[in-house]
């Protein structure tokens, strides 16, 4: 986010800004996202830790391979603000 902030203001073109504002929205709303996804990814939260301790423990998690098709988008994420960079300065 703060990348993509210090472009805004160093790049003044008007489509560059309009790549930009739309990945800042994009990077804003999937953060809130993500960070839902971690806080909540068991329920009850507490079950993320009395997995491991307590074979009785009562709850459930998300699959790992949801928990990875999010990490895959956080690259993505990152590579297409480096790409709007890229091509800017050039």
């Amino acid at each position: 986010m703060s990348i993509l902030l210090q472009c805004r203001r160093v790049f003044p073109h008007p489509w560059f800004r309009k790549v930009n504002t739309g990945l800042i929205v994009f990077v804003f709303i999937f953060f809130v996202w993500t960070s839902c996804n971690t806080i909540f990814a068991c329920l009850p939260v507490h079950y993320f830790w009395n997995r491991t301790v307590d074979p009785n423990a009562k709850g459930k998690c998300l699959a790992q391979e949801a928990i990875w098709c999010v990490r895959v988008l956080e690259v993505l994420t990152m590579s297409a603000s480096l790409t709007a960079v890229v091509v800017q300065v050039q």
